[in-house]
């Protein structure tokens, strides 16, 4: 599942420079924080940043409420988790 953190954007940071540092799509970032060359970062700024997700291949006769559990989070999260998967 994403963990999702805040980044504060820093003076000189870029979009790009602060992505690599999480390893994480530009583009899904800049999408998520609504950046554009039209609206760029700005210092002092948060950041929504989704991290790397584990994957789960869903086997017959699991449920989203077993594979909730399974990974130890509530239902809720996991829709979240998964709406919010690219």
């Amino acid at each position: 599942m994403n963990d999702i953190i805040i980044h504060v954007v820093e003076q000189g940071q870029t979009i790009e420079e602060i992505c690599a540092m999480y390893s994480v799509p530009v583009s899904v970032t800049s999408s998520n924080n609504g950046v554009s060359e039209q609206n760029p970062i700005t210092p002092g700024q948060a950041l929504l940043i989704l991290l790397p997700t584990k994957l789960y291949n869903v086997k017959s006769g699991d449920s989203v409420f077993s594979i909730a559990a399974q990974n130890g989070i509530s239902l809720n999260e996991l829709i979240f988790k998964r709406r919010n998967f690219h």
